[in-house]
């Protein structure tokens, strides 16, 4: 996929894509793996998933759908974990550049291998109630322009969707985005004032939600 070409982490860290042709023609699968300096491939995907560039005559918008691995190892054991180094937002933002407005990005947070702690503390908010935005990926998605409005694909229809995802909409407009900012400011205070500070969970959570917040008072 010639979108990743040359789109970086960071100056050491550079993204490598395979792609095959999909089901349909508007689709690819693909992985992104990791290269350092250019010449050491990691060992395993750090996203793997499937992109559609949609059909615009049917009013079908673009996505992608995919698993996320929060830490990749290099050969011949070197691990890096994205989160602890802060890359896990730009690895999103460029996700997030493949999404037409209207279109969506959609994560999987429960895996059958790699899963790793943002998965679970993802499901565990979820399964509380709290606002999507403020799970760990619900915030990456939100990071990736792909977070004013979500879905909590908890259980799949059919036999396609794969495990539980959580599904994040790109605004059609700036205009809607301003719109959705402001109700989404409210929620957010709300839940700030209405959660204590009950365990570490909620605590990031609150931490997100200032973060977050922060963000939408910036888009209006």
């Amino acid at each position: 996929m010639r979108y990743f070409h040359e789109k970086k982490l960071s100056t050491e860290l550079g993204i490598h894509a395979n792609a095959r042709p999909g089901r349909y023609v508007e689709q690819a699968s693909f992985d992104l793996r990791l290269s350092r300096d250019q010449t050491v491939l990691s060992i395993d995907p750090v996203f793997s998933g499937l992109f559609s560039r949609g059909r615009p005559s049917q009013f079908i918008l673009g996505w992608i759908d995919g698993d996320y691995y929060e830490t990749i190892t290099f050969p011949p054991s070197d691990k890096m974990s994205l989160n602890a180094t802060g890359l896990d937002v730009q690895l999103f933002r460029i996700l997030g550049g493949l999404i037409p407005p209207g279109g969506s990005l959609m994560v999987s947070y429960s895996l059958f291998s790699r899963e790793s702690e943002i998965h679970k503390e993802t499901n565990q908010e979820l399964v509380r109630g709290y606002p999507p935005v403020l799970t760990p990926l619900g915030f990456l998605l939100f990071q990736a322009g792909c977070g004013m409005g979500f879905k909590d694909w908890y259980f799949p229809e059919g036999g396609r969707e794969g495990p539980p995802k959580l599904q994040g909409f790109k605004p059609v407009s700036s205009k809607v985005a301003k719109e959705k900012a402001g109700s989404m400011i409210q929620d957010l205070q709300r839940f700030t004032e209405v959660q204590s500070d009950k365990d570490e969970v909620t605590l990031k959570c609150k931490r997100r939600a200032d973060s977050v917040i922060k963000q939408l008072l910036d888009m209006r």
